[in-house]
């Protein structure tokens, strides 16, 4: 799940700003966009992580947020880059 989510999310912010994302060379649209998927997947950690920590407190967090433990968290962030990464390197010209 993490690896596609990675992957929606490049895919998201690559059609949000194409324009900008354009102008820059291959590299840079790589990092650009695992810096954002990187982002995205440290906030869903953290809801993982306050979701377990109190779970009286936000019950809709523990809902649909189960965390594991740090195994877990990064194993999904390393899917979570895979994922992005992929998309990425997917050459531009594809992205239409």
């Amino acid at each position: 799940m993490h690896f596609a989510g990675g992957f929606m999310v490049a895919w998201f912010f690559n059609e949000y700003f194409k324009k900008s994302l354009s102008s820059f060379s291959w590299l840079d649209r790589l990092l650009i966009l695992l810096g954002t998927v990187a982002f995205i997947g440290v906030l869903w950690e953290f809801a993982e992580f306050f979701s377990n920590l109190y779970p009286d407190n936000f019950p809709i967090l523990h809902y649909f947020f189960y965390g594991g433990d740090l195994v877990d968290t990064i194993g999904d962030l390393a899917f979570d880059l895979m994922g992005g990464a992929l998309f990425a390197c997917i050459p531009a010209s594809r992205h239409k």
